[in-house]
């Protein structure tokens, strides 16, 4: 048995480039999770940025136009402030008191004041003056026309019950220019009504530099002004307030104006971001507004940077998931071609070298195991060989011992007769000596092929031995052979065996190293416990012969090798069936100092 894979003679490999993409089983998981497992949380981070982008975009848009259109608003205001002091400081002067109470027939020729008001502001088309019966007299430009053609009566019969200046709602002059009436009434010194006075605003021509302004904007914005009816006016380029589609704005955006941006679409189709307010005085809305195109042309160029970033990542997860997936797999695929080979009958094949620390693990734990496999097959093997010799040695052994004894009974008659004779007596001797020894041969076979029955108890191990020297004092004795124990503190060690069987074993081993060891020799006995072996107990058994021969030390527990011409060759093949059934083992060297020594390990209890 081998612990190193690499030194294994004969190794299955597999091709290098031996896989193919997405297929088997294991490869396919890993491909799969593996991209999940990337892929998920960069899609998820993905849109995660891209809404909390898209969000920080509106929100900044939303900032930026609320504030353009909190500046438009503010001018606006200002600028209607502005011309409601004109009219107001006009209807102060003593100019317009006279012409209300003047019967100069020339009372409708333009008043100086007018002018100086309407020249100081383009926006004005003309400012009149009105007795009480609205009939004009002053103006800036023709009076003589009615004042019904010039004036709403709802306008009029507001003014007449104002207390301070009034702004009429807008209006579209058929020129399709946005105008508004802006008047107030004229007082007497004792506080009564004489008149009014009365300025026809252009809007589309006032607020035209406003509404023309792009700072800001950037290159889609605008700002334009919406009435509640749905008509709309932008810049001095589009004069005629067209008229909005159906639902082309937010509901409530015309009424209520916007607390925050809203999305839609514009009168030309395109999606847009957009904030409205309502103008002081006027009633209609300003609204601000930008295409979201541009508004959102960094989140597209985001969008594409992490679309190509996706792409790397997939591909960089896609070449190091088929690389992992065939590491991974192929010590698999490795193991089933050697299994394979196996079972085919190349009982030899072995798993060649694997990358990866946990792979040779796996390796050399599967070589182990088919070196277990191919060495328990031998045993078995070798089993069934020993039970067919035990069942012919018994057939064999019963069919001669008959022979044999009636043999030895008639050499022991026989001997007598001859026992005069000093030669015919020696030959007689020699004639029961072999037949003894053939009977001890007959007898060990048939032990050494009959399969042993073990029953095991824990036996104490000084018990043990003191019987087995025992047995050998006789031979001991012959010899003047002495013995020596080394405990090592083992005196009261026991381990689990079957008394009667481990006996025959060391009586051999003992009366081996008797008859190996010279007259007045010594045969020792020592008992220990290695740390590199734990939970097993080596006996050790040395004489003070000539040793083992080198030729015959790797095949002394085979049957019928002996080291003695009068030995049967089967002691030791026995005595190493009965220590290997106690799932023990059995080594035998010579000692440095001199003799041979066998070493028993057996399993180790107490």
């Amino acid at each position: 048995m081998t612990d190193n894979i690499d030194s294994q003679s004969n190794q299955a490999t597999l091709p290098s480039g031996g896989y193919t993409l997405l297929t088997g089983g294991l490869r396919r998981n890993i491909l799969t999770w593996m991209l999940t497992v990337a892929l998920v949380p960069l899609l998820v981070m993905s849109y995660q940025g891209y809404h909390c982008a898209r969000h920080a975009i509106v929100q900044g848009e939303e900032a930026s136009l609320t504030a353009i259109l909190a500046s438009r608003n503010a001018w606006l205001t200002s600028w209607l402030a502005e011309r409601t002091a004109d009219i107001d400081r006009l209807a102060d002067t003593a100019a317009a008191t006279a012409c209300c109470t003047s019967t100069d027939p020339s009372h409708t020729a333009p008043c100086p004041h007018l002018k100086q008001v309407k020249n100081r502001n383009m926006a004005y088309d003309m400012i009149g003056i009105y007795d009480r019966t609205w009939q004009p007299l002053a103006a800036t430009g023709p009076a003589s026309q009615p004042a019904s053609h010039e004036f709403t009566p709802d306008f009029m019969h507001r003014l007449e019950t104002a207390s301070g200046t009034l702004i009429s709602p807008p209006h579209i002059h058929p020129d399709g220019q946005l105008g508004v009436h802006l008047g107030t009434v004229i007082k007497s010194a004792d506080g009564k009504a004489t008149g009014y006075v009365v300025a026809n605003l252009n809007l589309s021509r006032a607020f035209e530099p406003i509404l023309s302004n792009r700072s800001g904007l950037g290159k889609t914005g605008k700002v334009y002004l919406v009435s509640p009816d749905g008509r709309y006016a932008s810049t001095a380029a589009t004069t005629t307030a067209r008229r909005l589609r159906p639902g082309q704005l937010p509901a409530g955006m015309l009424t209520q104006g916007t607390a925050s941006v809203l999305e839609y679409r514009n009168s030309q189709g395109n999606a847009v971001l957009g904030v409205a307010a309502v103008i002081p005085d006027l009633g209609w809305m300003i609204v601000a507004e930008k295409h979201q195109a541009e508004a959102f042309a960094w989140l597209k160029i985001l969008q594409r940077r992490a679309l190509l970033t996706g792409l790397a990542t997939l591909a960089a997860v896609l070449l190091l998931s088929l690389r992992t997936a065939k590491a991974l797999s192929y010590p698999f695929r490795a193991l089933a071609e050697v299994s394979r080979l196996v079972a085919a009958g190349q009982q030899s094949q072995r798993v060649g070298r694997l990358p990866g620390r946990e792979a040779k693990e796996v390796a050399r734990a599967f070589n182990q195991m088919l070196d277990q496999i191919a060495e328990s097959q031998a045993k078995l093997v070798h089993a069934a060989s020993l039970a067919a010799v035990g069942q012919l040695t018994s057939s064999i052994v019963h069919e001669m011992r008959n022979p044999l004894s009636s043999i030895k009974l008639n050499l022991s008659a026989l001997r007598k007769t001859v026992d005069a004779d000093p030669l015919h007596a020696e030959l007689g001797d020699i004639a029961l000596r072999q037949a003894g020894r053939l009977e001890r041969m007959l007898q060990e076979l048939l032990a050494y092929g009959k399969p042993l029955e073990i029953h095991p108890e824990a036996v104490s191990l000084k018990r043990l031995l003191a019987e087995a020297l025992e047995l050998v004092a006789p031979a001991a004795k012959a010899r003047n052979t002495t013995f020596s124990l080394d405990w090592h503190g083992l005196e009261q060690a026991s381990c689990s065996l079957d008394k009667e069987q481990m006996l025959r074993a060391l009586n051999n081993l003992l009366l081996n190293a008797v008859q190996a060891s010279p007259q007045n020799g010594q045969v020792t006995i020592s008992l220990k416990r290695r740390p590199a072996r734990p939970g097993y107990l080596e006996i050790s058994i040395r004489d003070e012969g000539t040793g083992i021969p080198r030729d015959l030390s790797s095949r002394l527990f085979e049957p019928f090798v002996s080291t003695r011409e009068d030995g049967t060759g089967l002691g030791l093949a026995n005595v190493k069936k009965i220590v290997e059934y106690h799932k023990g083992q059995i080594a035998c060297a010579n000692h440095p100092e001199g003799g041979a020594s066998f070493t028993l390990r057996l399993p180790y209890t107490s």
